[in-house]
């Protein structure tokens, strides 16, 4: 009986059973990435421009992998609490004062390149990620914007992971 009800999980998805079919396309298109993400096939930056409570803008790049470990997504999938960037994130932007602040990741490097700018190097495959819109994202990753009545912008970098190298 073990075999078909496994008693241990892997893993847990945050997304399931919480977004509905009627529910934002932003959720919906994250619930769909989540377990390619949770298991390493599938690496995810989620590009946000939003407002926080007070009306100030801020921007930032998720890594959408790191962030599912690091933090409860329930509330996010239910609908409670907005997803926003964060200091610790990728990148981050505060419109208002000017902070602007990069971190390297789990699964990706910062790199700032004196002509193309921000740039990310996946630290699995060693594959670079570009955000520029007037360019190639990079090999085996594919660009996606959402349109979504959350946030100002979104975009979401889907880079495939091939082997260690």
């Amino acid at each position: 009986m073990s075999y078909l009800y496994p008693p241990y999980k892997a893993y847990e998805l945050s997304s399931e059973g919480l977004v509905e079919a009627d529910a934002d396309v932003f959720l919906q298109e994250l619930s769909s990435r989540e377990r390619a993400n949770r298991i390493g096939v599938l690496s995810s930056i989620i590009f946000l421009r939003a407002f926080t409570r007070c009306g100030v803008e801020v921007s930032g790049f998720i890594d959408y992998t790191e962030r599912l470990t690091k933090e409860d997504w329930k509330p996010i999938f239910k609908g409670e609490k907005k997803l926003m960037p964060k200091r610790f994130d990728l990148g981050f932007y505060h419109w208002k004062s000017g902070d602007v602040v990069s971190n390297d990741s789990l699964n990706y490097k910062v790199l700032q390149h004196p002509q193309k700018g921000l740039i990310f190097q996946n630290r699995f495959d060693r594959k670079i990620i570009n955000p520029d819109p007037g360019c190639e994202p990079g090999a085996n990753t594919s660009r996606k914007r959402i349109y979504t009545k959350l946030y100002e912008l979104c975009i979401i970098f889907d880079h495939v992971v091939r082997q260690r190298i």
